[in-house]
């Protein structure tokens, strides 16, 4: 953990600083926002220490329940690979809507930074090879003993 913000309204906007020391990994950014059976929209910008835009990137919350469900989430997050240094975010709510009867629109949010996040992509991509791997063998066996006992007078009755 970077950075964490207090808990803000959404009217203010918020701005954290943070200072990247991780060199090759991802920072994470979370949203955070009190959405209850509603959504709200975030637009944030981050620059370096130079005030030089670094990434500009949009994000949703929105989070729905009844009595025995839930979807959604109250937290929306980014992950960015950004070179060791200073940076800012700036992040403002610009849209917020109530979609269900007994909600309420976002009222607060709290940002956090996290650097060194590690990418499920490969361990992801390494998960399904194998499985098609071992599809594979298993489908080869199959075919083969379908192949062995062609013509042959066993039944499996």
């Amino acid at each position: 953990l970077i950075a964490r913000s207090d808990e803000v309204s959404v009217r203010s906007g918020l701005t954290v600083p943070f200072e990247v020391t991780a060199e090759n990994r991802l920072t994470q950014i979370n949203i955070w926002a009190n959405a209850n059976n509603s959504w709200a929209w975030f637009e944030a910008e981050l620059t370096d220490a130079e005030d030089e835009p670094v990434a500009a990137f949009e994000r949703g919350v929105e989070y729905y329940r009844g009595s025995d469900w839930k979807e959604g989430s109250q937290e929306a997050r980014t992950r960015l690979h950004l070179p060791p240094g200073q940076y800012t975010l700036d992040i403002r709510m610009t849209e917020a809507e109530v979609d269900w009867s007994g909600g309420r629109k976002a009222t607060r949010m709290r940002v956090t930074v996290w650097q060194g996040v590690m990418s499920t992509f490969w361990l992801w991509s390494a998960a399904v090879l194998f499985l098609l791997i071992g599809g594979g063998f298993l489908a080869q066996r199959m075919f083969h003993n379908a192949r062995r006992m062609a013509g042959s007078d066993w039944s499996d009755d």
